[in-house]
Formats: structure tokens, C-alpha cells, sequence
């Protein structure tokens, strides 16, 4: 079986990989602070009272199992 070389002289293949490779990197960095803004909002829970758990909605319980999923967990 013979392969076909695949003429890349002007440089498009290097790019779209290239492009490919950034847009991989990118969405990765954007997970990854997605995952720490999570972390932070609910490490925040802890500090409040039970009054601004109550004024947002949120039994202390509720708030308590928030803080206590992974930071990657949705």
C-alpha cells in the first residue's frame, strides 16, 4: 500500500495544526479557570451566616454539601 505525500509547501497543514494545537490549549485554560472560580465561590459559602445563606436561598446544609464537591464538579 503506498502513501501519498502531501505537499505543504506553503504552509497550510503547519497551520491548522498549528490553529488546532491553540484552540486545544485555550479551552483547557479556560477549564481550568472555570474550575477555579467554582472552587472560590463556594470556599465563599463558608464565611457567610445563616441570615445570608437564608437571603440567598440557601440552608446551611445545601451550602455545606456545595462546598464539600470537587472543584471540577459542575
Amino acid at each position: 500500500m503506498a502513501v501519498d505525500r502531501v505537499d505543504d509547501s506553503d504552509g497550510t497543514i503547519e497551520r491548522q495544526r498549528t490553529g488546532v494545537l491553540r484552540a486545544l490549549v485555550e479551552n483547557g485554560r479556560d477549564l481550568v479557570r472555570r474550575w477555579l472560580v467554582k472552587r472560590r465561590t463556594r470556599r465563599s459559602l463558608t464565611e457567610l451566616t445563616r441570615d445570608q445563606l437564608a437571603d440567598i436561598g440557601v440552608t446551611p446544609g445545601e451550602a455545606q454539601a456545595e462546598v464539600a464537591k470537587s472543584f471540577f464538579w459542575s
